[in-house]
């Protein structure tokens, strides 16, 4: 039966907030490491919940934050479909059409180890961190679980949060995969032209010797100047991300500025709120006797 919280609990802010949850691991023919080669038509443990249910503690507080401050700015009710795996990387997003389409990425795939054909396909998956296909880093693995069976809603647009596992990449690997998930994905969702993405800097976090998340953020930066008009990018350097000591700040507990800041960006992106939507780019700079004077380049965000 569906949940009907105490009268006491129930907020006005949050009547009108539908959330859908999945699971993080999906089952495939009952089990979470099963992966289907192909696309499948339903994703199991699903449900839509309002966001005056308790269930909200498992739910993605980003999209959760997300949908309360559209909501309160749009004052309409709004539906957000979450489908998160942490720790996943871009390639498990990707339908095998996209991933194909583009000898770049399939490339990326076959030096990752993580590109089968469907002939040599492993159903059986391992957990993170063993050697075999996985749900976090083979191609197709949430595309075909997630992604394709949730295809029937017409979306608005779309958050991306956050990408760390492929901060191995190449600016331009990642910048490919990234116009290979908005284009199919519009394709996919029936969306009249490109639909608008959202997505956020990297957390500050020491990833490797050779992998620094300030460069792929500025990198992020000339992705999203690359389709200015369908997409928008937002900070995640400015503001206290305090963090379980046990997790580490690649994990910050700290996401309702992001969720807010998402759909600030939104509203302008996507929802015609009139105002810049997008983080300022550096356009040049220069030094002045003790300091450096930088002028930021808002063309492509007004």
């Amino acid at each position: 039966e569906d949940y009907v919280p105490p009268a006491e609990a129930v907020s006005e802010e949050k009547r009108f907030i539908r959330l859908f949850y999945c699971p993080g691991l999906v089952k495939y023919k009952g089990e979470e490491n099963n992966l289907p080669a192909l696309p499948q038509n339903e994703i199991p443990g699903c449900c839509w919940f309002d966001a005056n249910d308790p269930s909200c503690d498992g739910f993605s507080a980003v999209s959760y934050f997300f949908a309360l401050a559209l909501a309160e700015t749009l004052d309409v009710p709004v539906g957000v479909v979450a489908l998160p795996l942490g720790g996943s990387s871009i390639l498990t997003w990707l339908s095998r059409e996209a991933v194909e389409s583009s000898p770049l990425i399939t490339a990326r795939a076959k030096a990752n180890g993580e590109y089968y054909t469907p002939e040599a396909w492993v159903e059986k998956g391992v957990d993170i961190g063993e050697k075999g296909p996985t749900n976090f880093l083979t191609i197709t693995t949430q595309y075909n679980k997630k992604v394709y069976a949730a295809r029937h809603f017409r979306y608005a647009g779309m958050l991306w949060y956050q990408g760390e596992s492929d901060i191995g990449w190449t600016d331009a690997e990642y910048a490919e995969a990234l116009n290979l998930m908005q284009d199919s994905y519009s394709a996919l969702f029936g969306y009249n032209g490109t639909l608008p993405l959202i997505w956020t800097q990297l957390a500050a976090y020491r990833y490797g010797s050779n992998e620094d998340n300030t460069l792929r953020n500025i990198a992020f930066a000339d992705m999203q100047q690359a389709r200015p008009r369908s997409r928008a990018l937002v900070t995640s350097y400015d503001y206290p991300a305090t963090y379980y000591e046990a997790a580490g700040p690649i994990h910050p507990q700290t996401k309702k500025p992001i969720g807010e800041r998402m759909a600030f960006a939104a509203e302008r992106l996507v929802y015609g709120k009139a105002g810049a939507y997008t983080l300022p780019t550096v356009e040049r700079y220069e030094i002045r006797d003790s300091g450096i004077a930088v002028t930021l380049d808002r063309k492509s965000v007004v």
